[in-house]
């Protein structure tokens, strides 16, 4: 929580002076950009007492600023110390220093736009996972195995965000590859199961077919979930 108001204080610092004599514009940021931060820990937390769409909501909307976050962290950490070496050796062209005030905004706009691109093209990127091949050879006797077809996936993330119609997706994708053997290995699930519950999740992921079985492993979301109390 340290860590997150800490980078977040940061990034409004930042984004609050950049947009200094805009008025409506400064309001709005300071507004969307409280309820971007709250949402995720505040839906995580509602979501103890009542499960609702609205806690949802919150959760799906604070993931994506999650990523926002992020990106919006490194590209103003990279603004800065652009500034910070011009300090020392001026190399900004004229027409950025002779309008610092409108160059900050002009700035501020490029970062938010160049964040919500990523994002987006993430988000996109990840609702079409591709399939990727490799071939090991491995020199030991295997009876009379010639080749073995493993299939492994990880990081799917079952939840709020990523429901039954993205698995189905997956378990077709993984099926129509025809695996002797398909590993799972780790972060299935997400921070919160109960929608993996309601979804019934489980069943779809049974319908993986492989040869000789499916076996998976926890990674830490399975503990953030309470893999360990089960």
């Amino acid at each position: 929580f340290i860590i997150y108001a800490l980078v977040n204080v940061y990034i409004f610092r930042r984004g609050y002076l950049a947009l200094a004599e805009t008025g409506i514009y400064r309001t709005i940021f300071l507004y969307s950009f409280l309820f971007l931060v709250l949402s995720y820990p505040a839906g995580r937390i509602l979501e103890q007492w009542f499960r609702n769409s609205f806690t949802d909501f919150l959760v799906i909307i604070g993931s994506f600023y999650l990523g926002l976050m992020v990106y919006s962290l490194l590209f103003i950490l990279l603004i800065d110390l652009l500034r910070f070496i011009h300090h020392f050796i001026p190399f900004f062209p004229e027409f950025i220093t002779a309008n610092i005030r409108k160059s900050t905004q002009v700035a501020a706009l490029v970062v938010m736009t160049l964040s919500i691109l990523t994002v987006l093209i993430g988000h996109i990127n990840a609702l079409f996972p591709r399939v990727s091949t490799v071939d090991v050879s491995i020199t030991k006797p295997a009876g009379n195995l010639k080749e073995l077809k493993i299939v492994q996936l990880s990081d799917i993330h079952l939840g709020t965000i990523i429901r039954s119609t993205y698995l189905k997706i997956m378990v077709d994708k993984v099926n129509d590859l025809e695996p002797d053997l398909v590993l799972l290995a780790g972060d299935i699930v997400d921070e919160d199961v109960a929608p993996v519950a309601e979804q019934n999740m489980s069943r779809i992921l049974r319908e993986i077919n492989a040869t000789y079985g499916v076996y998976a492993i926890t990674g830490n979301h399975e503990y953030f979930s309470g893999v360990a109390a089960a």
